[in-house]
């Protein structure tokens, strides 16, 4: 299965067998690699100073090239300015840039431009929200649940009926559902929206920015065996 860098903007959500799983928030190679054990197909570092899960990049750097390559490193950016962006991702350590902030479209297009792979993080809570989706220039669109002044990490639950609006309504798009997952109902979810991915921080942790080993093993082993093929 292919990464979520790898995916391409035209690989239709009806046809995926299964989800793309991601884990936000790690400040440790431990869970780094608990994750590449599991299966979990990308990870997420978060670099805004106000989040819960900020992990400085001087920090991050120290064990980020201890991850093994075949799983999919998202730097998290909420408003950063583009030097500094440009400065992690030119690192090697990261693969894809997450924007989860107010930033424009021109932003975001200029990291695309550079060849950079961007996901754009758009909170939902009306059906008009939708209409930002095909005006964005990121081919990856994360919804996650709104709340004002916070950008993500609530563990507030994303509307699933307006996800799955936006899944089949643009399909050119590939939606990442985010927001209140847990191992207990990230199957289900995938069920009713059927997003490219679910990407999940506050579902698997033990406390901010750590992450419990078994509830990440229970989420690969649960969404995967709800996925599987009924035997005949």
């Amino acid at each position: 299965m292919p990464s979520l860098a790898e995916m391409r903007p035209s690989f239709p959500n009806s046809l995926l067998p299964s989800p793309q799983i991601k884990v936000c928030g790690l400040t440790l190679l431990e869970d780094a690699l608990v994750c590449v054990a599991a299966g979990i197909n990308a990870i997420g570092i978060n670099f805004w100073p106000k989040s819960k899960r900020f992990h400085p990049f001087a920090q991050a750097s120290a064990w980020l090239d201890a991850v093994p390559e075949q799983i999919t490193r998202v730097a998290v950016f909420v408003n950063a300015d583009e030097s500094e962006v440009t400065k992690i991702m030119h690192s090697g350590l990261l693969e894809v840039a997450q924007f989860h902030g107010d930033e424009s479209d021109s932003y975001v297009q200029k990291f695309l431009d550079a060849g950079i792979p961007c996901i754009r993080a758009l909170s939902v809570r009306t059906p008009e929200d939708l209409e930002k989706i095909p005006l964005c220039p990121a081919p990856t669109i994360l919804l996650d649940a709104y709340q004002p002044g916070v950008y993500g990490g609530t563990g507030r639950t994303c509307d699933w009926e307006l996800a799955a609006q936006a899944v089949r309504a643009f399909p050119e798009k590939r939606i990442i559902l985010s927001g209140g997952l847990t191992p207990a109902n990230a199957a289900q979810a995938f069920h009713e929206v059927r997003p490219a991915a679910l990407d999940l921080a506050s579902g698997v942790e033990i406390s901010p920015g750590v992450k419990d080993a078994a509830l990440i093993r229970q989420l690969a082993k649960s969404v995967r065996s709800a996925m599987a093929p009924c035997p005949p």
